[in-house]
């Protein structure tokens, strides 16, 4: 299925903040356009989930500002930033036990409702506000609208399994469909592939840009496998204690002496 939605490039602009005497982020500035991915990349410590937190508005950064097309949301909180159709996963799956994978995506989409509404603060981590929802019943017409997106993701044969009974590479893709339920057009992946084998990495890349290219979305991708970072983003952002140390596209990243110098400790002449 293919849903185009309006193009929004997320910027930031001179982002910093500190935690106390530490400066995690300083003068940190990259932009992220539609139907593209962008990576955030860099060793341990460099400040990529703390971008990701100031990019979301779970964290509120000392300087700089954060625009989403046209509109600076530097001081929007996540409710704000959610009801403009901004989600992001977190690197541990946040999914309910309780819940089948149909029961997740259709929980998702009346959280994104009602995230729109401003009647919750975000569209994933309140999911469990929506659970006394489930008592009244799934209409077929959610049924329908799940079930379309479930199996877009390759997860059909799951839809009535519960997270336990899901593989680490499902649940890292049912959170992509949580985030499709809500009709994001602006997606943060914290670390998808974290605990993921190479065939799983491949394969939620592979989703994860054709659901760019498809569907027009904003994607900023944090991520430590280097491999899947260069073979599916058009842009890569390199950060290191806090600093931007280099940007341009994957072909420029590899070759990069200061990419190499951060992961590596050296410079190849």
């Amino acid at each position: 299925m293919s849903t185009q939605t309006a193009p929004t490039t997320l910027r930031a602009d001179g982002v910093s903040i500190r935690f106390g005497g530490v400066q995690a982020l300083n003068k940190v500035s990259l932009q992220a356009n539609p139907g593209e991915i962008t990576a955030l990349i860099g060793p341990n410590g460099a400040g990529k989930s703390t971008m990701l937190g100031c990019l979301s508005g779970t964290l509120d950064q000392n300087e700089g500002q954060i625009f989403l097309g046209d509109t600076n949301i530097s001081k929007a909180s996540a409710q704000k930033r959610a009801s403009m159709a901004m989600a992001r996963t977190f690197q541990s799956p946040q999914l309910v036990t309780e819940l089948t994978v149909r029961q997740h995506v259709v929980l998702a989409a009346r959280a994104g409702k009602q995230v729109r509404s401003g009647k919750f603060a975000t569209s994933l981590r309140f999911v469990l506000d929506l659970i006394p929802f489930i008592s009244r019943g799934i209409s077929k017409a959610e049924i329908e609208t799940a079930d379309e997106l479930i199996n877009e993701l390759g997860l059909r044969k799951e839809r009535d399994k519960g997270p336990s009974d899901l593989t680490l590479g499902q649940r890292r893709l049912l959170e992509v469909a949580l985030c499709l339920a809500t009709n994001a057009k602006v997606m943060l992946l914290d670390e998808p592939s974290a605990g993921l084998d190479r065939a799983e990495t491949v394969h939620l890349g592979e989703v994860i840009k054709q659901l760019a290219s498809e569907r027009n979305i904003t994607i900023i991708l944090v991520e430590h496998d280097l491999e899947l970072v260069f073979s599916i983003s058009s842009s890569v952002f390199v950060l290191d204690f806090g600093q931007l140390i280099d940007n341009g596209t994957p072909a420029e990243m590899r070759a990069s002496k200061a990419v190499q110098a951060a992961y590596l400790g050296t410079v190849e002449d």
